[in-house]
């Protein structure tokens, strides 16, 4: 069974026809398939460059200095065989934000694989439908930590990026520290600065490696975790004392690609965070699948984690947000469904990772598409809605703290939204204390960016 951006809103063959076409890039389409995820706004964009004083509808807040960049598949090259949305070379967007403001710049994260390529000329490597051998292909998210910006992937090494015109520094790690790969949903703990990791190891043991990475970069522990077999572990959690790592039966191989046992044991590992892999304690819960945490917190009892489960029927399908609740001392895991809007791309205020917060942010998946943003009030048991109009869509909300506030909402809500009637983006920025109101400001994009991944604030880097 594969697993595309379609599943994320499951869709079927019949939708996929209404963005086929509309907004496909004015390139020569020779030796490019017919394949819906090269078309529309899916299709690569392949000019790169900077765009200045950009057009701003309403007003960027004085206080939002910074950058927001976004990573995303933006494939150079035909691809060799059948194409899936996750194979496409990472390309970065990036709007730098200062006194009210924008410049734009987009660059592909030059990998080894892709200068190899460039030196060909053509596609040299497979995918997730074709096979390997595969290549790092560094296009699903972005981290800042210890004044580095690396671009992620999770089969491989992060590439460093000079965070001033988003140009490839090279592979990163960590001084010589990394010897595995390196997840795409690291976590900061806000408090000490440390760094959260795993690594996925496709080809044979330990199948999963867990480390941590101080503040100032140096890996610092590290731990093997035999699952058994190959897994696909694409988030995990941290509180305070634990780390969270999911076991669910979504398997990878790399003749095969992705596939789901609906009859397979699901469950969730409990581990120290700076204990060894025979410590980890694993617990139970109802067969799903779940590619992205909200959160997780702990109490004296138990541990609370928030993210989106996907159900598996004929057709996968993300659900609204659900929690799980994890008793310290033994005893049944307790699920609860927390609303009724099917989410995807879960995000918070970051400065609260690992704490027990009180509001989320979602991208809202319906009508076969990201059509709003999502904000959870998780104490009440409320929601609110930020759509984006008709014929225009997104993706992840990024949550942007306002400089020296305290509560935990003051702050905007920012994202890319691409405009199907005009075929072009733009950066959305919302308050996040006035959500449905209307946005702060829109900053215009000088080209379409395809839909992507994921994406991260800078801040003070303008």
């Amino acid at each position: 069974m594969e697993i595309s951006r379609r599943m994320f809103l499951h869709l079927s063959a019949g939708t996929a026809a209404s963005f086929l076409m509309d907004g496909v890039d004015a390139q020569d389409p020779k030796g490019w398939p017919d394949d819906p995820f090269l078309k529309g706004n899916f299709a690569p964009v392949h000019e790169e460059g900077n765009w200045n004083d950009l057009k701003i509808v309403g007003a960027i807040p004085e206080e939002l200095n910074g950058l927001f960049v976004r990573n995303g598949p933006n494939p150079q090259f035909p691809p060799r065989g059948p194409y899936h949305w996750f194979d496409g070379d990472g390309m970065l967007h990036g709007l730098w934000l200062r006194q009210g403001k924008a410049r734009y710049a987009n660059r592909y994260v030059v990998t080894g694989g892709l200068l190899k390529e460039r030196k060909a000329g053509r596609s040299l490597f497979g995918g997730f439908r074709s096979g390997p051998p595969l290549k790092n292909a560094a296009n699903t998210a972005v981290v800042r930590h210890h004044g580095k910006l690396l671009a992620l992937w999770e089969g491989g090494l992060p590439h460093e990026i000079d965070p001033q015109t988003l140009a490839t520094i090279g592979e990163y790690r960590f001084g010589r520290g990394l010897k595995s790969a390196f997840t795409a949903h690291p976590k900061i703990d806000p408090e000490t600065g440390e760094l959260f990791y795993i690594g996925v190891h496709p080809f044979g043991k330990p199948f999963l490696t867990y480390g941590e990475v101080d503040p100032k970069g140096a890996v610092t522990h590290t731990t093997a975790l035999e699952y058994g077999r190959t897994v696909l572990v694409h988030d995990f959690a941290v509180t305070a004392k634990h780390a969270i790592l999911p076991d669910l039966p979504l398997y990878l191989s790399m003749m095969s690609g992705l596939s789901y046992n609906p009859n397979a044991v699901a469950r969730l590992g409990i581990l120290p965070r700076k204990g060894k892999g025979e410590e980890i304690r694993w617990v139970t819960i109802e067969n799903c699948w779940m590619w992205h945490v909200l959160n997780a917190h702990e109490t004296e009892k138990e541990i609370v984690l928030t993210g989106v489960r996907w159900d598996h029927g004929e057709k996968p399908k993300a659900t609204p947000l659900h929690r799980w609740e994890i008793p310290l001392r033994g005893g049944a895991v307790r699920e609860t469904r927390l609303d009724d809007t099917d989410v995807e791309f879960p995000r918070i205020n970051e400065t609260r990772t690992g704490r027990e917060v009180r509001y989320g942010y979602a991208g809202i998946a319906e009508e076969d598409e990201f059509t709003g943003f999502l904000k959870y009030d998780l104490a009440r048991g409320t929601s609110e809605r930020h759509e984006f109009g008709r014929g225009r869509f997104g993706g992840e909300p990024v949550f942007v703290p306002r400089p020296g506030s305290t509560a935990e909402d003051d702050g905007w809500v920012v994202g890319l939204v691409y405009d199907s009637a005009e075929a072009k983006s733009e950066l959305l920025i919302v308050a996040a204390q006035d959500f449905k109101g209307k946005p702060v400001a829109k900053v215009m994009l000088p080209k379409r960016v395809p839909y992507g991944f994921h994406g991260a604030w800078a801040e003070g880097i303008s």
